[in-house]
């Protein structure tokens, strides 16, 4: 992969499975990254890395007859490889991280894909399920408020230690919970609680600490940012966002978080982390890069990393209904589509 004067050389040390793999066929390849400038070897950089799974009924189909797709997917992702590494913006050491190389389209996902379906037609255009007009936004906008200290300590003490803000419109009340002052000793997750006018809270978005990506609790991530830009304007036309220290942005020297490095506002962008630069799209069926964010298209309830009891999934699934999507079709579109399979 050559970029300039610089040529970087992808080896395959071993691959192995993961013991621990839910299912057969996840794998993790050594890989090693030899990098030249000028005809020297200037830098050698080993890591482990995931490459995705292969299901059971992959290893039980039948061969590919003709394996020119397969072949043509390994080249289109080796093209996208070497893009990405031509970037002046990419650090190689960031690259090599524990959920793979290229994550946006992992070699086997992109591989099994071809094979099943051939290479990727263009991208079917987006169909909101929801739509966020002007004249409902100023309206919402002169009726919302932000709840005052004391009724924010309150609910730090009755529903969410981790609070701080809250948004009230129309009887509904909005808890954002980002991690942002955690005890000495923990690391929590972000979350955003909503309680119906008279009713009870409940979550409706967490976080996975560990990878940075967010979770809506219907598992819609193109639903979740028309609400959360929804939050951000009322936030920015009302003067009403809140900074706050984050601490996972630390100095590498001290290790010390810097005072108001970010704002509600920021934080409902979920934007990617600066030491990831965009990936090259390679196939919108794999990774789609409409939006370029830590948004998940999967529920935390349903399919997160939390182990919830089926008593508790449960709850959460009643919630889609009593909580989030009521919030929706109240205060957004009270013409909320059902969501497609």
């Amino acid at each position: 992969m050559v970029a300039g004067d610089t040529r970087h050389a992808l080896h395959l040390m071993s691959v192995r499975h993961d013991d621990e793999a839910p299912q057969y066929g996840l794998l993790r390849w050594l890989v090693r990254v030899a990098t030249h400038a000028g005809g020297e070897l200037v830098d050698i950089h080993e890591r482990e890395v995931y490459v995705s799974s292969l299901a059971v009924e992959d290893y039980l189909d039948a061969a590919p007859t003709d394996e020119s797709v397969a072949r043509a997917a390994v080249e289109t992702w080796r093209a996208a490889a070497q893009e990405y590494l031509a970037r002046e913006d990419v650090e190689v050491d960031d690259v090599f991280l524990c959920h793979g190389f290229l994550r946006a389209s992992q070699p086997l996902g992109l591989l099994a894909t071809w094979v099943a379906e051939g290479p990727p037609g263009p991208p079917p255009a987006p169909s909101p399920r929801a739509r966020l007009s002007e004249e409902r936004l100023a309206a919402a906008a002169a009726r919302v408020r932000l709840l005052d200290e004391a009724e924010t300590d309150a609910l730090r003490e009755s529903v969410d230690d981790q609070l701080l803000a809250a948004l009230e419109l129309d009887g509904w009340t909005v808890l954002f919970c980002p991690c942002h002052r955690p005890e000495p000793g923990t690391f929590q997750e972000d979350r955003i609680a909503l309680c119906p006018p008279g009713g009870e809270f409940e979550t409706i978005l967490m976080s996975d600490p560990w990878n940075g990506h967010v979770m809506p609790i219907d598992g819609d991530a193109a639903l979740f940012r028309i609400v959360a830009r929804f939050w951000r304007e009322l936030l920015g036309r009302n003067g009403l966002d809140v900074a706050y220290t984050n601490p996972r942005d630390t100095d590498d020297e001290d290790d010390e978080p810097s005072a108001g490095s970010t704002s509600l506002r920021a934080w409902l962008e979920f934007p990617l982390s600066d030491s990831l630069p965009p990936f090259p799209a390679i196939d919108w069926r794999v990774y789609d890069r409409s939006e370029d964010d830590f948004i998940a298209d999967f529920s935390f309830w349903a399919d997160g990393p939390f182990g919830m009891s089926p008593e508790l999934q449960a709850r959460f699934e009643a919630a889609i209904a009593t909580h989030y999507h009521a919030y929706v079709r109240a205060l957004i579109d009270p013409d909320l589509e059902p969501r497609g399979e």
